[in-house]
């Protein structure tokens, strides 16, 4: 057994390679558990059985913890920087920059959502009466009459 978790070596090096990769096969055999002769299914179902360990899990989960709390950190500190650029910027009569960091804050934060759909065709003149040749229409011009 190793670690504050109570976990052998084999279980140590699964929980660090499912974190690394999320895949219970892969952190198996990367784990150095043997499975030759395995059927894919049969690696799936005792990869599963570790992960599903209570220690194993537990480490897991501690790790990913971790991992979130650092993320919130960076989040924090984008926040207090933004307020600092938007501070200096309205020091400096930049006002354009002071709402640009607001914007970011704000995004950051999850108030704006930046979402984006594009749908552009361009057509070259030619294309455009190739289109009109090809589908036959009855067009009507500003007098009314059909062509």
């Amino acid at each position: 057994m190793s670690g504050a978790y109570g976990l052998t070596i084999k279980q140590e090096k699964f929980a660090e390679h499912y974190l690394e990769n999320r895949s219970p096969s892969k952190a198996y055999i990367a784990a150095g558990y043997k499975v030759d002769g395995w059927s894919e299914n049969m690696i799936a179902v005792e990869a599963n059985k570790v992960l599903n360990n209570p220690k194993v899990s537990l480490k897991i989960n501690a790790v990913q913890q971790v991992a979130a709390k650092r993320a919130e950190y960076t989040l924090e500190q984008a926040l207090r920087e933004c307020r600092d650029d938007r501070e200096m910027a309205r020091d400096l009569g930049q006002l354009g920059a002071a709402v640009s960091a607001n914007k970011l804050a704000a995004e950051m934060s999850g108030y704006i959502n930046r979402k984006t759909d594009v749908n552009i065709q361009v057509n070259t003149w030619s294309e455009v009466l190739d289109i009109v040749a090809e589908n036959p229409r009855e067009h009507k011009d500003d007098s009314g009459s059909v062509h």
